[in-house]
């Protein structure tokens, strides 16, 4: 009877432990829904609502497969387009020394044990639901959770009576040399010089190669500017521009034509003016455009070639072919495509 009563009880806690942090995640919510529901017109993207389903495979099943055979080092030592980010190496240098944890009484108990297996479970889950998307950041809490295991461990061996000066001094030069692999690549290119300098403004400064790019397609392009854009940072290319791209259902229908002709004159009927492709993430799409040919009635010019990305020029050279899409300026201030 008092087993019975002890587990209504500890499935009663656990209850309201559940509906409290339910609550505040629903709280914490409430500003991601609010800007899907203004942007998108679905407060639940991208899991209900958006055309883009997050079953969509970022590489292909060579790709995918690759991944998954180098997790976890893909983690910490991947480089993927789009991945921004990785696990840092000091977590395998230092993972060994979890040995060094003291044994507790119950090990299903432990909270580190708890906390580490939750981790663990919440990665297998993200590589058998999404395996072609390598994006850390995704997954961050369940990284995070496999963190504290590791450090203990080091903690452990700092606080022992003996004194292994070997592995202090070998994890004291491992951190160190972290710090300087992270801290180089930014010194050798003159970003530390770019920041400091008072006479330098430079807007790029701190990100990246693409900033610069988009920075001279919005010095060239006209305002309500359509384009054709495969590639995922288009943060920097100017709002109207952004508003007048094609659509996720004009590129659906464009990949579908498979005659490189009839691809151009919808390009040209909807009112596209640049061609943009992100050669590292979309390489196929950088070498169909790069190759396909042009016809008479269309003029093709290559405006930005740099190592990230690849940008087209596109106009009619021929009356017969006109454009029937527009995008131009709301009363509200927006853009907004019409035909």
């Amino acid at each position: 009877m008092g087993g019975m009563f002890n587990l209504r009880e500890y499935i009663l806690k656990l209850t309201m432990c559940s509906l409290t942090l339910g609550i505040w995640a629903f709280l914490a919510w409430i500003p991601h829904l609010l800007k899907n529901w203004a942007l998108f017109n679905a407060p639940l993207a991208p899991f209900i609502g958006l055309s883009a389903s997050l079953s969509e495979p970022w590489f292909s099943s060579e790709g995918t497969a690759w991944i998954l055979k180098t997790y976890p080092l893909a983690l910490i030592f991947g480089r993927y387009p789009g991945q921004d980010g990785n696990l840092s190496f000091l977590w395998l240098a230092f993972l060994p020394l979890v040995f060094f944890l003291p044994k507790g009484k119950s090990f299903a108990r432990s909270p580190l044990v708890q906390l580490t297996m939750a981790g663990i479970i919440g990665v297998v889950f993200w590589i058998l639901l999404r395996p072609s998307w390598m994006a850390p950041r995704y997954i961050f809490i369940s990284l995070a959770l496999l963190i504290p295991v590791v450090s203990c461990g080091v903690e452990q061996l700092y606080e022992r009576e003996e004194k292994p000066y070997f592995l202090r001094t070998a994890i004291l030069i491992t951190t160190l040399f972290s710090f300087l692999f992270c801290t180089y690549p930014h010194i050798n290119n003159g970003l530390v010089t770019k920041i400091w300098n008072l006479d330098v403004h430079d807007e790029c400064a701190l990100s990246g190669e693409y900033c610069g790019s988009f920075n001279k397609l919005n010095s060239i392009a006209n305002s309500g500017a359509r384009m054709y854009f495969a590639g995922y940072y288009g943060y920097w290319v100017r709002p109207d521009i952004l508003q007048c791209q094609l659509s996720r259902s004009e590129k659906r229908s464009l990949d579908r034509i498979k005659d490189t002709n009839e691809r151009w004159r919808y390009l040209l009927e909807k009112g596209v003016e640049y061609v943009v492709v992100d050669r590292l993430s979309h390489a196929k799409k950088a070498q169909e455009f790069s190759s396909a040919s042009t016809p008479l009635w269309l003029t093709n010019e290559l405006i930005i070639d740099d190592p990230k990305l690849l940008v087209w020029r596109i106009q009619p050279s021929d009356p017969e072919h006109s454009v029937k899409v527009k995008c131009n300026m709301s009363n509200s201030g927006g853009w907004k495509v019409s035909e």
